[in-house]
């Protein structure tokens, strides 16, 4: 409800813009080549997932698969470089993205961990990887997993378990 997001090709490469509700259009920054991609639940043609005012989107650039945000203010889309591995952000199923409050919990793919949940406020700081059963083979994974929001917190189905969750490891409780 706040303004209409999408990206375009200019000469310049690729570029963020904003329409807000008077028409008033601002080129938000640059963006990766093939960004973004992915939240086909939320918006299947745009791939934008509305969030704390701005847009979160994913994209493949120079650091590989990652999560970028562009915030409310009007500030250039960043990464939020989650370390993934490539293909890792799995944000393309109708179950694996869900926000709450001022959060978002998502599923993503991490070198040396496989699949775990990660929860973000949509900073670098502020995002953490729910690393519910640690090692190699993952507790998340789309195909046996759903995660959705429920009230003010998150409820998911994963490999092992069902949770709910505030977006924190110490807030998941079975």
């Amino acid at each position: 409800p706040q303004a209409l997001w999408l990206r375009v090709l200019l000469p310049t490469g690729r570029r963020l813009l904003r329409i807000d509700p008077g028409h008033q259009m601002t080129d938000v920054g640059a963006i990766p080549n093939d960004a973004p991609s992915g939240f086909s639940a939320v918006s299947p043609i745009s791939g934008f997932l509305p969030f704390a005012g701005g847009v979160l989107f994913t994209g493949i650039d120079s650091l590989g698969d990652e999560l970028w945000v562009a915030p409310a203010n009007g500030a250039a889309p960043q990464p939020i470089d989650l370390a993934v591995a490539n293909s890792g952000l799995q944000l393309t199923g109708p179950n694996t993205a869900a926000v709450a409050g001022e959060r978002l919990l998502f599923s993503a793919s991490r070198l040396g961990s496989g699949n775990e949940l990660v929860s973000t406020d949509g900073t670098t700081a502020g995002t953490q990887w729910l690393e519910l059963t640690p090692g190699t083979a993952g507790e998340f994974s789309p195909p046996n997993g759903a995660i959705a929001r429920y009230g003010d917190r998150f409820a998911f189905v994963s490999r092992n378990r069902a949770a709910v969750s505030d977006g924190t490891l110490a807030g998941t409780q079975p």
